[in-house]
């Protein structure tokens, strides 16, 4: 198997693209409700926002933790969908633990 790897830098005007990780604890008598709500409403409410580009959810080895990812095309886009699903924010916001990681791509592998 030939496999060929290029580290790139991004050296571009364009936006980089962003993925915002949060963490989340749901008490595990509220975690069905929770997980149905994130995969019927919240997940695609986010995924129709302009810009987005993937939306995960990942159960964590820490008890009762979830963290979801979601991926942006760029920091505008991901402030104007914030800005759109602020009230759904709004609803689950007692779930979040530690402030949400922003991490803006500074390299890829391809």
């Amino acid at each position: 198997m030939n496999v060929k790897a290029h580290i790139a830098e991004r050296q571009t005007a364009e936006p980089a693209p962003i993925m915002v990780l949060r963490r989340w604890f749901v008490p595990s008598e509220r975690i069905e409700e929770f997980t149905q709500r994130w995969q019927m409403e919240i997940m695609p409410e986010i995924r129709r926002q302009p810009g987005c580009l993937r939306v995960e959810a990942y159960k964590s080895s820490v008890r009762d933790h979830w963290v979801t990812a979601s991926s942006w095309d760029g920091e505008e886009s991901r402030l104007r969908a914030l800005e759109q699903v602020a009230h759904i924010y709004k609803e689950v916001v007692a779930y979040e633990r530690f402030e949400a990681e922003i991490l803006t791509l500074s390299s890829h592998l391809t």
